[in-house]
């Protein structure tokens, strides 16, 4: 462990194993209520890989992350998000919400991708994902939002709100430019920033819901726009 580095921890490149595949978090993910609960989860478990040597994609990764920013702030990681992201952002609607807290107007997911069977009473034969989601969420993610608050965090982030100059071109680049695509079961998003331009896709379905529309979406912008489809990729109509 001493061996890795917030960069590592960044980039999956530190050997941390995926907490979501970990038999503690699958067998009773409704009790993971704190960030505590989810350190838990992998404090001993051993690394899958020497540090820095190849990249894996890890939450568990995300979850010290989260415990960094606790201990090097001295906050509740929930806390911190919310007083140093979501109010400067003006994210009114976001939060890690408990999986029985029912303020919010939060929205059921619905899955096909479902281990055990349940009544299936969502859309087109689907079931709601309520039994497999934990108990909360985690810097790794699980935490809820609309598409007017990630719209509000885009412009805080190009606003530099929550970011100096130096960190913004480090992550975004010279031209603001970042794609994130994620999911789980009954859950897909995408939220993607160019330049001036943000495009977010909340769906409360399987994944690629969300990505799937990104195109037809991005044709009619750059319809509006006047501005024409890029060129296909060599080898491709």
């Amino acid at each position: 462990g001493r061996r890795i580095t917030i960069r590592m921890l960044l980039d999956h490149r530190a050997g941390v194993p995926d907490v979501l595949e970990l038999p503690g978090f699958q067998k009773s993910p409704i009790n993971i209520r704190t960030m505590n609960d989810w350190y838990a989860l992998i404090r001993n478990e051993p690394l899958r890989f020497e540090p820095g040597t190849r990249q894996e994609y890890s939450n568990g990764g995300f979850v010290l992350l989260g415990r960094i920013i606790a201990m090097a702030s001295g906050e509740d990681y929930y806390d911190y998000i919310r007083n140093h992201i979501y109010l400067p952002s003006r994210m009114t609607r976001s939060g890690h919400y408990t999986i029985d807290d029912q303020s919010g107007g939060r929205a059921v997911g619905y899955t096909r991708d479902m281990e055990r069977p349940r009544q299936k009473t969502g859309p087109d034969g689907r079931a709601p994902n309520v039994d497999i989601l934990p108990g909360r969420g985690s810097s790794a993610g699980g935490g809820y939002s609309t598409v007017g608050d990630l719209v509000n965090f885009a412009r805080a982030l190009r606003g530099g709100k929550l970011l100096d100059e130096d960190h913004v071109k480090d992550i975004f680049g010279r031209y603001f430019s970042l794609a994130i695509a994620g999911g789980s079961p009954g859950v897909n998003t995408l939220f993607e920033v160019q330049g001036p331009y943000t495009l977010v896709v909340l769906a409360n379905l399987d994944p690629p819901a969300a990505v799937r529309l990104a195109p037809t979406l991005g044709h009619m912008v750059r319809r509006l726009a006047g501005v024409p489809a890029p060129a296909p990729p060599p080898g491709k109509p």
